[in-house]
């Protein structure tokens, strides 16, 4: 607490007279005023105790009774409460405070500052939060980059808002002293952020962009800003930096200022004017029937208004700019339609021209296609030439040598008729017709391998038809290798069968099923005679099918196909590619690379199985074929 007694002569002459005397005071301590010795009034209540001090309402004006040309002694009980550590303002230091005591002739000027207080500030609040909320609707409806803008201005008008807010609680709320001492700093910090971000708003509309001094220039402002709530005496000084930097700005953007940059800028200065004048013009407006409030009032009304014809202007601006650049777009998007529809003429012929270029490449593709497809065929069956002929060649001499015996036996079976032993002759009769039926077992034989092999080299017909799966694979093996034999005598390789007999006949196109289990063969039959080129040690080349029957977890079934072969098996690296057409490991001349790719779509597409490769290098290769079940 802090307690002093003055005591002051007081005296007034000249024109006074029917003039009553009123006594203000702009601080906050407790008073107690006794005229000539006689208790006159008290400015709250001066009570030494803490928790009874009463701090004074700046608002509180007492009437003094003084007379013309007589000397008065009026004595002031001065009792102070220490607020919070803000001491700007305060009751510490009263005789450094600039509005110690005024007197007056007039109660003019407190009534104009409650009507100010009361009703004024109030309403300019609402004005205040009007302003806010249309701009927050504007910068709801531009959220972009370009309006940023926007949000500055409101960004100021809110600090705006939080300064006269927290300045009508604490002059016109019975507030504690230290809550009052905490508004009056909210206060005077938002109306500092105004000054400090009022130049940047200012260069952020009218230049577009912020320079770099400007942005550093804010550190200072807010540095001083903050140093003010302390020192009395620096609060000028980020008025005077923020009013230069404007004046500077808007200097330097002078010739390219529109209509609503002007309205901004008029509002700007207005503002910094008023408010400067009326911070230091309490001297002057204490001294006279003028209350410095509605300088207050008018300065800060007259930003937000000017914001206001500055949205007004920049939206009837950028209106008129859309506008333009509207009848801009339809005129050109007209000129494109234009231009678009000549050109969608001219890529339709192109279009048509190309599309019939594309069906004839097409139409030749097909049958280069359906060559390559034919003459994979007929390599596979050429290479099988050799196979055919040693199979064939077999029942053809069984065919020759019983003929042959026939012809004798039909010689003897003459002489025993002539002898008259008939007997006999049925005898010879019967082995001739035992003989007959060898040559029809071995013909027919020869006539079902010509069969197969034309079947195996005309167009498939899609359809299927029951068949003996390891009857087929059996055939197809045996004419693959008597192929290679005869293409190279000193090939040689063990053939191993492991069929499974329950699988009984299934149905499948046969010829294209042939197919996928001849290329399979001929490839595992290349692998070993590869390998053994290379001349291994005790390399025993070694092809072996066998068939298995399948239980899925359906109960639908499926049998398995196995090709194996022990050659150097396929690199990891192109394991993935085998199934692709064209693709072969095989010397030029020596393989079309479309045997595993016809393979692959023969038992996918065509039947719904799937085909699969394992191997491991220098190993072998084993390649599954897995077939549904559809008898």
């Amino acid at each position: 607490m802090f307690e002093a007694w003055f005591r002051i002569q007081v005296r007034f002459e000249g024109d006074f007279k029917d003039h009553p005397f009123f006594m203000l005071s702009n601080n906050t301590a407790a008073q107690r005023f006794y005229l000539d010795g006689e208790y006159l009034g008290a400015f709250g209540d001066a009570n030494l105790v803490e928790s009874a001090f009463i701090p004074h309402n700046p608002q509180d004006f007492l009437y003094v009774p003084f007379s013309l040309n007589t000397t008065h002694q009026l004595s002031i009980h001065f009792i102070d409460k220490k607020p919070i550590n803000i001491p700007r303002r305060t009751n510490i230091g009263v005789l450094s405070q600039y509005s110690f005591l005024f007197f007056t002739t007039s109660s003019k000027i407190q009534s104009e500052f409650l009507n100010l207080a009361n009703y004024d500030t109030p309403m300019l609040i609402g004005i205040y939060i009007m302003v806010v909320f249309f701009i927050l609707t504007l910068i709801v409806s531009f959220l972009n980059k370009s309006e940023i803008h926007l949000r500055n201005i409101a960004a100021c008008i809110m600090a705006i808002l939080v300064f006269i807010t927290a300045m009508y609680s604490r002059f016109t709320l019975d507030l504690d002293l230290d809550l009052a001492t905490i508004f009056l700093v909210i206060g005077w910090l938002a109306i500092t952020t105004v000054f400090a971000f009022l130049p940047l708003l200012c260069a952020q509309i009218l230049n577009n962009h912020i320079p770099k001094w400007l942005k550093i220039l804010l550190f200072s402002l807010i540095f001083f800003g903050g140093l003010s709530i302390y020192l009395q005496v620096v609060f000028p000084i980020p008025i005077l930096i923020s009013l230069g930097s404007c004046l500077f700005i808007i200097f330097k953007s002078r010739k390219t200022l529109t209509k609503p940059k002007w309205a901004l800028v008029l509002g700007i200065i207005s503002t910094l004017l008023l408010f400067g004048i009326s911070s230091f013009s309490d001297i002057f407006a204490r001294s006279s029937s003028f209350n410095v409030g509605y300088l207050y009032l008018v300065s800060l009304t007259a930003f937000p208004f000017s914001l206001l014809v500055y949205i007004f202007l920049w939206l009837r601006e950028t209106v008129s700019s859309e506008k333009t650049k509207a009848s801009q777009i339809v005129a050109l998007v007209e000129e494109k339609k234009s231009f678009l529809e000549n050109q969608n003429i001219a890529l339709e012929q192109k279009v048509t021209l190309r599309t019939q270029e594309l069906k004839s490449s097409l139409e030749n593709l097909k049958a280069t296609q359906s060559q390559l497809i034919q003459s994979e065929k007929m390599a596979s069956l050429g290479e099988l030439t050799a196979g055919i002929a040693h199979e064939i060649q077999n029942p053809l001499n069984f065919v020759n040598n019983f003929s042959e015996v026939s012809n004798e036996l039909i010689d003897e079976m003459n002489e025993e008729l002539d002898k008259g032993d008939t007997e006999e002759a049925k005898a010879i009769s019967e082995d001739i017709k035992q003989n007959l039926e060898k040559i029809n077992h071995h013909g027919k034989r020869a006539d079902g391998i010509v069969k197969g092999m034309l079947q195996h080299s005309r167009t498939s017909s899609g359809e299927k038809e029951l068949t003996d799966i390891n009857v087929l694979a059996d055939e197809y093996l045996r004419l693959a290798y008597h192929g290679l034999r005869a293409k190279d005598k000193s090939f040689n390789a063990t053939m191993e069968t492991n069929f499974d007999e329950s699988i009984g006949k299934i149905s499948v196109v046969a010829q294209d099923i042939g197919r996928v289990i001849l290329n399979l063969i001929t490839n595992a039959f290349y692998a070993v005679q590869e390998r053994k080129k290379e001349g291994a040690t005790g390399y025993e080349p070694t092809v072996t099918v066998s068939t298995k029957k399948l239980t899925t977890p359906s109960g639908a079934g499926g049998i398995e196909i196995r090709v194996k072969d022990n050659g150097n098996g396929i690199p990891e690296t192109i394991k993935e590619k085998i199934f692709q057409p064209f693709f072969t490991t095989k010397p030029t001349g020596q393989g079309t690379g479309l045997g595993l790719s016809m393979s692959y779509d023969i038992v996918t597409k065509g039947h719904g199985g799937n085909i699969m490769v394992k191997t491991e290098e220098g190993k072998g290769t084993t390649f599954y074929i897995n077939l549904p079940v559809s008898k």
